[in-house]
């Protein structure tokens, strides 16, 4: 079982992340994009230039598959994303590193079985077109801006709680 640091849960369950994460699944699910009717072929310069849209610099690992979001520095923390398109599905991992030690990098879709039961399942949005892709990424960094807000607000507490 993947362990989550009690911080890390308590701001997953903060945010509502479990209710919102299985919303974002609703709106772009199998019956939507069906097997046959997924996005399956990603053409990386197209996703590139979403990314790029969205405010992200952004890296295609050919290697392994995936495109890496740069990471940024805030205070003692460094984040960035991961994602991985496959088969029509979107996998986000959000990177959290605190003094570079890593502390969160999971897929999404395992955060509901971290907070729940190890047997509860969630799965990640389908896309079938690149305007699903847009949408879909655009939620999932809004709720890792969610994340580290409540997860650097939960740090300034603790600053203050030792003043």
């Amino acid at each position: 079982m993947i362990f989550l640091e009690p911080r890390i849960k308590q701001a997953l369950l903060d945010m509502d992340f479990v209710e919102k994460y299985e919303k974002l699944y609703m709106r772009f699910n199998d019956d939507r994009a069906e097997m046959n009717g997924r996005f399956e072929n990603i053409d990386i310069d197209i996703v590139m230039k979403i990314l790029n849209e969205l405010g992200y610099e952004a890296k295609f690992d050919r290697k392994e598959k995936f495109f890496k979001i740069k990471e940024n520095k805030h205070g003692k923390y460094t984040y960035g994303a991961h994602i991985i398109l496959d088969v029509g599905i979107v996998d986000m991992i959000w990177i959290v590193r605190e003094n570079k030690k890593l502390i969160l990098a999971s897929p999404l879709a395992v955060y509901s079985r971290m907070l729940i039961d190890v047997d509860y399942r969630t799965k990640s949005p389908v896309i079938g077109s690149y305007e699903d892709l847009k949408e879909i990424l655009e939620i999932e960094f809004e709720m890792f801006d969610e994340f580290r807000s409540i997860l650097f607000e939960q740090e300034w507490k603790n600053i203050l709680s030792y003043s």
